[in-house]
């Protein structure tokens, strides 16, 4: 593992001796490995290195374990150690994120403020080999807009200097060979195992199956990685310079853009704009938008309705106004806004939990339903069909169930939290009768019979993984 490393560094060239190398550290396998290798390095590079721990205070007691195993760790070796206690889950009700988006905002600003108190100039992260492959499948399966096929880069820039990847070029297995060859014993996080997170279960079903059929599979999407990322670069340098022509207003919480200006660019350039506006207003907290998101804002622009509007993760509104299109920030005392939108069949809507989306179809062979998908039967469906918020009095004939439940009631029985309650979306059909609430419960209205023909499917993505 030392070559590959040592290597993968050089051909990179991620660092030089003599600097400042603020190390992220959870006490794992991957960190632990990533923090005594650079400490060795260090007396022959002149490494000064900072261990930066963060206790996101989610694992009762086994987090409070690791934050000290750490500390302990850092101070047998005379690494300075930084040690911070973050309260992940009021910044998941804050922004209205999912628990791992919010643990992954508190890092990056505890991260941040480490780099800023030594200015430092590297702050190195153990992403391995192995997660590039995960990261790359997963965003193909979710939808992803095309920088997302270039998995996670190698370097960027962050705070007072660059952020690296070392790791990138090897294996776990040899990371976990190499804690046995040091002695190192890691600490083990029990929620690396859960199946409740996709990144798990890529890890347990897909990668041991690439791995089987080519042991050094990791290299080859590792290249991929930074082909696409080199092709990214220049394609973005092109769309920055047609977006001088097409943005009229630009400051961090809003950009307004000229609609007919926008529509004049190449094709092949205009999605990518929309990705770059958006990495813009987001800064360091952009969630994962999947290319659903991208083509909602896509056609929005190009609607022959000359006025719309998409309520996206964090409170970004996009509203369209004949020729203008806003991208805003919701002011706190908007953020709560009840709306209605109709839903376009087919089409989909971005509300500010997630996207819904709705199609036909005469086959049913390769769908299912699911908490996030609706079926029922297309011609006894009353239509038009609209998303909206909650009002009160709004009722639902929940399948299996005889008589009606208060929408209210459904979401006390699931334990919804209080805001997710005034925007979670509702899907009602022509007599304003509400037929689905995604993820919480199917109406008995319209269902499926052996006369059915022709179907309806309605679909509900989360804008963050596991935001219930």
């Amino acid at each position: 593992m030392n070559q590959d490393v040592k290597q993968f560094i050089k051909d990179h060239q991620l660092l030089r001796p003599n600097s400042t190398i603020v190390v992220g550290i959870s006490g794992g396998p991957d960190s632990l490995a990533l923090l005594h290798f650079l400490w060795k390095e260090s007396q022959k590079e002149n490494f000064q290195l900072i261990a930066s721990h963060i206790d996101h205070q989610l694992r009762k007691g086994t987090s409070a374990e690791d934050f000290e195993f750490v500390k302990q760790y850092c101070a047998d070796r005379d690494i300075l150690f930084e040690g911070s206690r973050v309260n992940v889950k009021r910044v998941q009700k804050e922004f209205g994120l999912s628990v791992q988006m919010a643990a992954r905002k508190c890092r990056y600003d505890v991260f941040n403020q480490v780099m800023t108190k030594y200015q430092a100039d590297y702050l190195a992260l153990a992403h391995h080999g192995d997660d590039q492959i995960e990261t790359i499948l997963m965003n193909q399966v979710r939808g992803t807009a095309a920088e997302g096929l270039s998995g996670i880069p190698v370097s960027r820039q962050f705070a007072t200097g660059t952020l690296i990847r070392p790791f990138l070029g090897i294996t776990k297995a040899q990371i976990v060979q190499y804690c046995n060859e040091e002695k190192l014993q890691p600490r083990i996080d029990e929620s690396n195992v859960s199946d409740k997170y996709m990144r798990n279960r890529f890890r347990k079903e897909v990668l041991p199956f690439i791995k089987n059929e080519n042991p050094k599979a990791h290299i080859h999407f590792q290249r991929m990685s930074e082909q696409i990322e080199l092709d990214q670069v220049y394609l973005e340098e092109i769309t920055r310079t047609h977006l001088e022509e097409v943005v009229e207003t630009k400051t961090k919480e809003l950009v307004v853009i000229s609609v007919n200006r926008f529509k004049d660019m190449a094709v092949a350039l205009q999605r990518r704009g929309i990705h770059l506006i958006l990495k813009y207003l987001y800064g360091e907290n952009y969630p994962f938008l999947s290319y659903i998101h991208i083509e909602q804002v896509h056609q929005l622009i190009h609607s022959h309705n000359p006025s719309g509007q998409l309520d996206f993760p964090q409170g970004l509104l996009i509203e369209r106004v004949y020729d203008r299109c806003r991208l805003r920030f919701k002011k706190a005392e908007e953020g709560f806004e009840s709306f209605t939108y109709e839903l376009q069949i087919p089409g989909c809507i971005s509300t500010k939990l997630g996207i819904i989306s709705a199609k036909f179809t005469s086959n049913l062979m390769d769908i299912k339903r699911t908490p996030f998908t609706y079926i029922c039967d297309a011609e006894q469906v009353v239509y038009p069909l609209n998303v909206r918020t909650k009002m009160d009095g709004d009722r639902i004939q929940l399948v299996g169930m005889t008589g009606s439940k208060k929408i209210s009631r459904v979401f006390i029985d699931h334990k919804i939290e209080q805001w997710k309650r005034k925007v979670w979306p509702l899907v009602i059909d022509g007599n304003n009768e509400v037929i689905w609430i995604p993820v919480l419960g199917h109406s008995k209205k319209s269902a499926v019979t052996e006369m059915s023909q022709k179907y309806l499917v309605l679909s509900f993505e989360f804008h963050d993984e596991g935001s219930v």
